[in-house]
């Protein structure tokens, strides 16, 4: 699939561009980063595809690619987990130092969005050529805010020069500073003036995960050695069982990740982007994260029975497609998927999930499970000579192709699949490397 999405794909209609569109066979190259070309570089390497990851990293060295007075406007966010972190981790498995040189220029450029206005809430934009940031539409998000850390900390760690980790961690002690639910962040950021504020609903998927994510993911990053997010990440996670965990009333009895108002009422739906919570909670209890009031085997079981969750909304649409969101116990229903809901991007988080429980369990259902969503997209979602395709929909006998190949679907959705069937468990372990959000593993380092 990776030779596929690649070959036939991206190097022959899109070479060097941010992205392809498998069905008008043309690229597109609106950020000019090589998006999906430096998302892929890791992809590449742990599959063993060397002579195509050989001519991607001739790419990086190549000095009239990636010149960022030919960068505009780019997303902050989305720039680090992919981008750059794609460079972090293509040099945490490689330690070419091309990587690191290509990595540490980026950053330099990024770091203004990361400063904000100096409230200690980076801008969501940032025009590289110019260094000058802005907010794209009025709130921010909280999870772009807070999914800086791990990408910023590392680069401080492998270059010496702290400047990177010391803004990063303005924003982690403004975020620690404001009020929370029960250890819960609104998914809105309201960034103007001295003091930013949340605001909107309580989610784990769109706006706030990775929120959540990177609470657990900086202690581990940093082999454990600040407790102050193990704290945060036991607070958070306390607060998802006292609030968001909820079942059906139906004969499936799924357990799912809820929304919650401001106002305290539940949206009873879950998005695909809270299918990554299952694989946080089991890395949680395989090192010891759990709570005075939680116990390792019982985070491990929470996720489980959201995993079967996740599975089930795959499942539910006689496709096996994971539709961007579900809803639960609704019409008369106890899973439904509607219609404007149901496009599938080929995300990786429940692929992602599926990686963590089968690393941790050796249950080999969850690699079954995995080779049913695999099968899926090859039915569903595959351009011969062009790669792979988003859909419009999850549901019907011939869901129509969008012309589009997301950069996660090589960096993360084939790169968790072939984890996955990994049977040795030995490829990235996971007591050397922790995955950023965009499936880019850093290597794990003690400070000082």
């Amino acid at each position: 699939m990776m030779r596929h999405a690649w070959n036939d794909g991206y190097v022959k209609y899109a070479w060097g561009e941010d992205e392809l569109h498998p069905l008008s066979k043309k690229g597109e190259n609106g950020w000019k980063l090589g998006l999906t070309l430096i998302d892929s570089l890791d992809t590449l390497y742990i599959l063993g595809m060397d002579e195509e990851y050989r001519r991607a990293r001739e790419w990086v060295a190549d000095k009239s690619n990636l010149v960022m007075q030919n960068v505009g406007n780019v997303n902050l966010f989305e720039t680090t987990i992919r981008v750059l972190g794609g460079l972090l981790g293509a040099h945490a498995l490689t330690e070419d130092k091309i990587f690191l040189e290509r990595a540490r220029d980026l950053g330099e450029h990024l770091l203004p969005g990361v400063r904000g206005t100096g409230n200690g809430v980076p801008f969501s934009d940032i025009e590289i050529r110019s260094g000058r940031g802005k907010w794209g539409g009025g709130d921010a998000s909280t999870a772009e805010a807070t999914t800086l850390q791990l990408e910023f900390k590392t680069l401080s760690h492998i270059t010496g020069d702290t400047k990177f980790a010391k803004e990063v961690d303005k924003v982690t002690r403004t975020i620690r500073g404001m009020p929370k639910k029960d250890g819960l962040v609104a998914i809105l950021l309201k960034p103007h003036g001295a003091q930013p504020m949340f605001a909107g609903a309580y989610s784990l998927g769109a706006r706030g995960d990775s929120y959540y994510e990177y609470l657990l993911k900086q202690w581990i990053l940093t082999n454990q050695s600040e407790p102050v997010f193990l704290e945060d990440y036991r607070v958070a996670m306390r607060g998802v069982r006292e609030h968001l965990v909820k079942r059906t009333n139906g004969p499936l009895n799924l357990t799912y990740i809820a929304e919650e108002t401001s106002s305290g009422s539940l949206y009873q739906k879950m998005d695909h982007l809270v299918c990554f919570l299952p694989g946080l909670l089991a890395e949680g209890a395989k090192r010891g994260a759990a709570g005075e009031d939680s116990t390792p085997a019982e985070e491990l079981e929470l996720a489980k029975v959201v995993l079967r969750t996740c599975y089930q909304m795959y499942v539910s649409t006689g496709n096996m497609l994971g539709p961007e969101i579900t809803h639960f116990d609704m019409d008369g229903k106890e899973v439904l998927i509607k219609p404007q809901d149901s496009h599938v991007l080929l995300r990786p988080e429940t692929i992602e999930s599926l990686f963590y429980l089968y690393r941790h369990t050796g249950d080999k259902k969850y690699q079954d499970w995995g080779w049913e969503m695999l099968q899926a997209f090859e039915r569903h979602a595959r351009v011969e000579s062009g790669g792979y395709c988003s859909l419009d929909t999850a549901l019907g006998s011939n869901p129509m192709k969008r012309d589009k190949m997301e950069s996660f679907f090589l960096a993360e959705t084939l790169k968790y699949l072939f984890l996955l069937f990994d049977d040795t468990r030995e490829q990235v372990p996971l007591d050397t490397f922790v995955f950023n959000t965009e499936a880019h593993p850093l290597r794990i380092y003690s400070p000082g």
